[in-house]
């Protein structure tokens, strides 16, 4: 909304006796007060009429005192100093005087100037440039982007089209890419087991795994995107039926008495434990792994990827603009240096951050999550999984490592809640000052986070006519933390096809029903090495043998198995038949 606030609040570095520091330069009515940024303390108060600026050299000014020099300060950014400037002149002039108004698109694209110019004419020369993308780049990658978008909206007029036209997509890129795919299976040979054959999502899931029945485009939909249980209208089941099978194993065990009438219950022996930790990991390679034949799920991670890139598209003419895409690539290559300073750290980044290295990923065509964003994927995944709060914390340690390492704030949103999720140590080196959390001033802020626009600010629009209305609304721009919710708004086009809350896109069905190849030959297989590895390390002169049911999680007696029902473990014959053993036995 236009600014028309008589009170102007800006930041520079000031020199001081040992060092620089950050003070807030104040300007209300005809007074110049300027105020230690870190701790608040009042440092000079002077009346306007007084004030004047002598530049120096390069980014260097005096501020002088009835022509004495009062301070030095440091203001790479000359619209900034303009600002002040403007500001003084004003106040010398009436002590009612009112900043010239101005729009909500112009504070956004001041913000992306004043850190262009920053860098312009103060690099950090420590930081070694490690992105080679250009603006013209970015700009193609945006516009391939607005056309995906535009076709998507075209040809989508329902959510069951998008999934379909998903389909589509996903069935082509296996064509195109099988010998790619193939050599990225090969060579992650140890995490993924191997697959029968590349088939398509469409092709196992178009029809029902036990009668093999055409299902339709919204059953498969419902089944794959909403994890909607799906009863087949020809045999009767559904995708929650899956088989079970016990795995029968002899392994050591103490003397189970009997006492009352009663087994005593005897607790899992650690042989027992080892063993079904073993079988559930190899299983886990073979069942725990995503749905389709490319390693990861190419419609839900398509689906994640346009409910994120959705907030981009709804202000894509602000991030078309040159000097919002340079602003872009500085803040992502001083990300970059971060990410190598703490690499153990998950380190949140903004949307502008989070859009360069979109634009890289897409570039090298790496489309697997366990590929792309390689500093962003533990934010993103955490926000998938709804782990907003480990997002949280995370964040506002990224703003106290980016403040420390680069002397700036990182984001405009650092309430001062969030502290109260940073560690001990953490708060300690910030008590002790050797680390910091910057805030920006009100007119040094990113423009638009967390901010209300009537609504989307355009170069067209300015924003200066539109009435107050029920729409306001948070657009993307630089330095937004990527897990604000409020703004891929819930009116645009593209939002209205996809669902309110998408599955992981890396989620692992367990059904047997969703796995391409039959999968029990490889259960028995794992199961029969398992058990003979376990056989060798037993004691054969032990005779307290046991049958471990996996599935019950209980043992019985090796003298019992003669009669022994392992498919009905809990039948009234298998009770009778331990009782009248448990009498021989006296």
């Amino acid at each position: 909304m236009p600014s028309t606030s008589s009170q102007l609040a800006l930041e520079f570095k000031v020199q001081g006796i040992q060092s620089t520091k950050w003070c807030q330069f104040l300007v209300v009515g005809q007074t110049l007060d300027i105020l230690d940024s870190y701790n608040g303390g009042r440092l000079y108060s002077m009346s306007v009429e007084h004030i004047t600026i002598q530049y120096l050299s390069g980014h260097h000014f005096q501020l002088q005192k009835k022509g004495k020099p009062c301070l030095l300060f440091s203001s790479p950014s000359t619209r900034l100093l303009s600002k002040l400037e403007t500001a003084l002149q004003l106040a010398c002039e009436s002590v009612n005087s009112t900043l010239p108004p101005t729009s909500d698109w112009a504070n956004l694209i001041d913000v992306a100037s004043a850190i262009v110019e920053t860098e312009s004419n103060q690099p950090l020369a420590a930081i070694p440039s490690q992105c080679h993308y250009t603006v013209d780049d970015m700009l193609g990658y945006l516009n391939q982007m607005s056309e995906i978008f535009a076709a998507l909206l075209e040809n989508c007029t329902s959510t069951e089209g998008l999934y379909d036209g998903l389909l589509d997509m996903e069935a082509e890129f296996v064509m195109i890419s099988a010998s790619n795919v193939l050599e990225t299976l090969d060579d992650h040979s140890d995490d993924v087991i191997p697959v029968c054959n590349l088939t398509s999502l469409r092709e196992i899931l178009n029809h029902c795994p036990h009668c093999h029945d055409p299902l339709t485009t919204l059953d498969m939909y419902s089944m794959h995107v909403q994890a909607m249980y799906i009863v087949c209208r020809k045999c009767g089941d559904s995708r929650s039926d899956t088989k079970r099978f016990n795995c029968k194993h002899c392994v050591k065990h103490k003397e189970m008495q009997y006492s009352n009438s009663q087994w005593q219950k005897q607790p899992m022996l650690q042989d027992q434990q080892a063993m079904r930790c073993k079988l559930n990991t190899a299983l886990a390679k073979y069942c725990n792994r995503p749905l389709g034949t490319l390693g990861f799920d190419f419609i839900l991670t398509m689906m994640h990827h346009l409910n994120l890139s959705n907030c981009f598209h709804t202000n894509m003419e602000y991030w078309m603009q040159s000097i919002v895409l340079q602003a872009c690539l500085i803040r992502y290559n001083k990300f970059l240096h971060l990410t190598t300073l703490y690499p153990n750290e998950m380190l949140v980044p903004t949307c502008d951050i989070l859009l360069i290295e979109s634009a890289k990923t897409n570039e090298s065509y790496e489309v697997s999550p366990n590929e792309t964003l390689p500093f962003a994927l533990p934010a993103i995944t955490a926000l998938v999984h709804g782990d907003k709060q480990s997002v949280l914390e995370a964040y506002i340690r990224t703003c106290v490592l980016w403040s420390t390492a680069f002397d700036e704030p990182y984001s405009s949103f650092a309430p001062n809640w969030l502290l109260e999720n940073l560690s001990v140590d953490m708060k300690r080196a910030l008590a002790q000052g050797k680390l910091k959390l910057l805030l920006p001033s009100p007119d040094c802020r990113f423009v638009g986070v967390d901010d209300i626009f009537q609504a989307v600010p355009t170069f067209h629009s300015q924003c200066s006519s539109i009435l107050p209305a029920a729409k306001s609304v948070f657009v993307a721009v630089i330095g937004t933390p990527i897990m604000d919710d409020r703004l891929a708004f819930d009116t645009s086009p593209l939002k209205m096809l996809l669902v309110d809350s998408l599955p992981l896109p890396t989620l692992y069905f367990r059904h047997w029903a969703l796995v391409p190849c039959n999968p029990w030959p490889f259960f028995m297989d794992v199961a029969k090495s398992i058990v003979q590895d376990e056989q060798r390390r037993l004691d054969s002169e032990d005779n307290g043998l046991a049958l471990l049911d996996c599935n019950l999680h209980r043992t019985v007696p090796l003298e019992t198995l003669y009669a022994w029902d392992p498919i009905h473990p809990f039948s009234n014959q298998n009770k009778e038949n331990m009782h009248a053993h448990a009498q021989q036995r006296g």
